[in-house]
C-alpha cells in the first residue's frame, strides 16, 4: 500500500473514530472502504490461496467488506493502517474458516497469528500445535496408527482401524479392516504403539482418566489428521 494511500486512509479512519454521529461514521466508513477495497481483496486472495482456499470474485468481495467492518471495531487513533488491517484481516479469515470448515494453515503462520491475538477462545490451539509437532516426527509408516489413536478417543470410533491402514494389514488379533493387503505390522506392535500414542495425546489435550473428551478435540480432530 503506497504511502499516500496510507496517509489518506489514516485521515479518514481517524475521522471515523472521532465521529459523533452515525451518519458521519457511515459516510467516512464507506469512503475508506472504497479506497481500501482493492488492497483487502489482494490480501484475502493471497491468504486464502496460501491456506488452500480458492474463492470466487463475489465471495472475495463479500469477505473484504466483512473483514473491513470487523477490523474497524478494533481500530484506534493513529494505528499503522496497512499492518493493522492486514493482520486483523488474516485473523478474521482464521475465525471465518475455522468455524465453518477444515482449513490448512502453515504451522508457523498459525503460531504467528495466535501470538498476535491471544484470545481465550483459541486457548486450545497451543495443544493442537503440539499434536501437529508430535505427528511430524512420527515415521510415515506409523502415521495411520497415530491417527487411529487420536480418533479412538471418540467413543463412536473407539475400535477404528484407519482406511489408510487397510493397505497394510494388521496381523493377528488387532481390529482389522476388510480385504487382503500386501504389507503387514504385527498386532502386538500396532496395539502397543496405539496405546502409547493414546497416552501421549491424552496428556497433550489434558484429557482426564475418566475419558472425558476436551472440546478442542471434538472440534478439531478432522484438521489434525488431514
Amino acid at each position: 500500500m503506497p504511502e499516500e494511500v496510507i496517509k489518506e486512509c489514516s485521515i479518514l479512519l481517524n475521522k471515523y473514530v472521532r465521529a459523533k454521529t452515525e451518519a458521519t461514521k457511515v459516510k467516512v466508513r464507506n469512503e475508506a472502504f472504497e479506497i481500501m477495497r482493492g488492497y483487502l481483496v489482494l490480501w484475502i486472495n493471497s491468504i486464502s490461496k496460501r491456506w488452500y482456499k480458492h474463492e470466487d470474485k463475489n465471495t472475495t468481495l463479500s469477505l473484504s467488506w466483512d473483514a473491513f467492518e470487523w477490523c474497524l471495531k478494533y481500530y484506534k487513533l493513529n494505528y499503522n493502517v496497512a499492518p493493522f488491517f492486514y493482520s486483523y484481516t488474516r485473523y478474521f479469515l482464521l475465525d471465518h474458516y475455522g468455524k465453518r470448515e477444515n482449513v490448512r494453515i502453515p504451522l508457523e503462520e498459525l503460531q504467528t497469528i495466535l501470538q498476535q491475538f491471544p484470545n481465550p477462545e483459541y486457548h486450545h490451539f497451543e495443544r493442537l500445535l503440539t499434536l501437529y509437532q508430535f505427528r511430524d516426527v512420527i515415521p510415515e509408516d506409523f502415521l495411520p496408527v497415530w491417527d487411529d489413536a487420536l480418533l479412538s478417543l471418540d467413543p463412536d470410533r473407539k475400535n477404528r482401524v484407519s482406511q489408510f491402514w487397510r493397505s497394510k494389514k494388521v496381523v493377528g488379533s488387532a481390529t482389522s479392516g476388510k480385504g487382503e493387503m500386501q504389507h503387514s505390522i504385527h498386532a502386538y506392535t500396532y496395539n502397543a504403539l496405539k496405546k502409547s500414542y493414546v497416552a501421549i495425546i491424552k496428556l497433550i489435550l489434558g484429557i482426564k482418566e475418566n475419558g472425558k473428551v476436551d472440546k478442542c478435540l471434538k472440534s478439531s480432530k478432522q484438521n489434525i489428521t488431514q
